[in-house]
């Protein structure tokens, strides 16, 4: 939720608890997993989510997601990261 509120609003991350009414997150689960993003993207449909991978053995990107809503007013891009050797996944927002 962080993550796509960075794109729709350039301030602090500590400021983005004033937006959250803007995404309807009803029946979504955090932290977000993949398979979620198109549920997301139908009861936000102002947004459209893409989702990159990066492959620690390979080193190369994977698309895990990608929006067939391309036309959408706000478009936003992810890269997925892991921590080595943990389960845990974090989002981050690509600007460039």
């Amino acid at each position: 939720m962080w993550v796509i509120l960075s794109a729709l609003h350039k301030e602090f991350v500590s400021q983005y608890e004033k937006y959250e009414h803007e995404l309807n997150v009803e029946r979504l689960k955090f932290p977000m997993e993949t398979k979620q993003v198109s549920k997301f993207e139908d009861q936000n449909p102002t947004i459209s989510v893409n989702v990159l991978y990066f492959e620690r053995d390979t080193k190369d990107f994977t698309v895990e997601y990608k929006s067939p809503h391309f036309t959408r007013k706000h478009q936003v891009n992810l890269l997925l990261l892991d921590e080595e050797d943990s389960s845990k996944r974090h989002y981050v927002r690509i600007t460039s």
